[in-house]
C-alpha cells in the first residue's frame, strides 16, 4: 500500500477500524468523567532524579525528569540536568520546534505536547523545558499561541479539537504558500488549498459541538511564519503529516463508528474522510521533498519520522470516560491495538 494513494489509504484505515471494532459506546452523558488532573500525573513519562548522595553514572546524572510548572493539568515541565540533547536548539524567544517537543515532552494523560519552550536555566548547566499539552490531535505548526481549557468532558474536548483544526488551517496555508514559491506540482498545491478549506469547515463544525456540550471554542493567536527551507518543511511534514495525520485519520474512522451520538458521528465521519486525504497528501509531499534533500537531510527526516512514531505509541492512554462515550475516542487498549495494526505500514513507507 502506498500511503500517498488516498483511495488505498482510505480502504486500509476503514478496514483497520472495522476489524478491531468492539461493542459500541454508551450514549452521550451516560458516563461521568472521573479523570482529574492529579490522576493524570501518572501518565507523564518520568525518570526520577537520582539521589544526590548516591553514586550515579553519567547517564543517570543526565536523565531528564518531570516537574510541575504552572497549571498542573496543561502546563508541565521536564528538567534536563545536563542541558538540552545534542541538536536541539531554541530560537531567540526560547521556543523549540514542535518535532522536538514531541520527543522531549512526551505526553500528559495521553495528550501530546503541541509546543514547548525553555522556561529558565536551573542555575547551572541544566535546562527546564516548559511543555504545553492539549486534547485531541491535529496538524500543528509553529507560531500559534493558545490557552488550553479543561477537557475532561465532551465540550472541552471538542473546544480543543476545534482549536487544533483552526491551527491546521494556518499549517496548510503556510504549506500552500511554500509550495507555490518552490514551484511544486499542481496536485500538491491544489491539495494544500483544499485541505485548508477542509480545516476551516472542521473548525466550525467542532466549535458548534463544543458549544452544544457547554464549552466555548479556544481562541488563539497566530504569528506570521518564519521563512524556512525544504529540510525544515520536510521535518514538520514527516512528523505532523505522515505520522500524526495518518494516525489521526485512523482514530477519526474509529470514532465515527463508536461515537454515542448520531450527530457527533456524522461530523466525525466527514472529518475522517478529509483527514485521510490530508494524510495521503502528506505522504505525496514527502515523496516530492525527499529527493531534493541531501543525504544528511533525508537522514534527519527519516529519524524524525521514526521518533514521532515511537513517541506516538508512548502517548496512548485512557481518555476521560465521558469523552469515550460521547465522541468515541478509543480507550488505551483499543488505541494500542489500532496503533500496532497501523505502525508497520508507516514504518515501512
Amino acid at each position: 500500500m502506498t500511503p500517498s494513494n488516498a483511495a488505498s489509504l482510505r480502504t486500509l484505515l476503514r478496514h483497520l477500524a472495522a476489524s478491531l471494532a468492539v461493542s459500541s459506546a454508551a450514549a452521550c452523558g451516560a458516563v461521568v468523567s472521573t479523570n482529574g488532573g492529579d490522576a493524570a500525573v501518572a501518565d507523564v513519562p518520568v525518570t526520577d532524579a537520582p539521589a544526590v548522595d548516591a553514586p550515579v553514572s553519567d547517564a543517570d546524572r543526565c536523565a531528564s525528569y518531570s516537574t510541575s510548572v504552572g497549571n498542573p493539568c496543561f502546563d508541565q515541565g521536564r528538567m534536563f540536568p545536563c542541558g538540552l540533547p545534542a541538536g536541539v536548539v531554541a530560537d531567540d524567544g526560547g521556543t523549540l520546534a514542535s518535532s522536538d517537543c514531541i520527543v522531549l515532552c512526551g505526553s500528559f494523560s495521553g495528550i501530546p505536547s503541541y509546543s514547548c519552550s525553555v522556561a529558565r536555566p536551573d542555575g547551572g548547566a541544566g535546562v527546564l523545558v516548559r511543555c504545553n499539552y492539549a486534547c485531541g490531535t491535529g496538524r500543528r505548526t509553529d507560531g500559534v499561541d493558545w490557552a488550553p481549557v479543561d477537557c475532561d468532558g465532551p465540550g472541552g474536548w471538542f473546544a480543543h479539537v476545534s482549536a487544533l483544526e483552526g491551527m491546521a488551517v494556518h499549517a496548510f496555508a503556510r504549506m500552500g504558500d511554500e509550495l507555490e514559491a518552490w514551484g511544486a506540482p499542481a496536485s500538491l498545491r491544489e491539495g494544500a488549498a483544499r485541505a485548508r478549506r477542509d480545516e476551516v469547515a472542521h473548525a466550525a463544525a467542532t466549535a458548534a459541538l463544543a458549544r452544544r456540550f457547554g464549552a466555548e471554542p479556544v481562541s488563539f493567536d497566530v504569528e506570521a511564519p518564519s521563512p524556512r527551507g525544504l529540510v525544515d518543511a520536510a521535518l514538520e511534514n514527516a512528523v505532523e503529516g505522515c505520522v500524526r495525520e495518518t494516525w489521526g485519520a485512523l482514530v477519526a474512522w474509529w470514532q465515527a463508528g463508536h461515537a454515542g451520538d448520531a450527530s457527533v458521528a456524522a461530523v466525525l465521519r466527514a472529518v475522517a474522510e478529509d483527514e485521510t486525504r490530508h494524510a495521503a497528501l502528506s505522504w505525496e509531499l514527502d515523496a516530492w521533498l525527499l529527493p531534493q534533500l541531501d543525504d544528511a537531510g533525508r537522514s534527519r527526516v527519516h529519524a524524525a519520522r521514526a521518533a514521532a512514531l515511537d513517541a506516538l505509541r508512548g502517548e496512548i492512554a485512557d481518555p476521560p470516560p465521558a469523552v469515550t462515550a460521547c465522541a468515541g475516542v478509543p480507550t488505551r487498549a483499543e488505541a494500542e491495538a489500532l496503533f500496532d495494526a497501523l505502525a508497520p505500514t508507516l514504518a515501512a513507507a
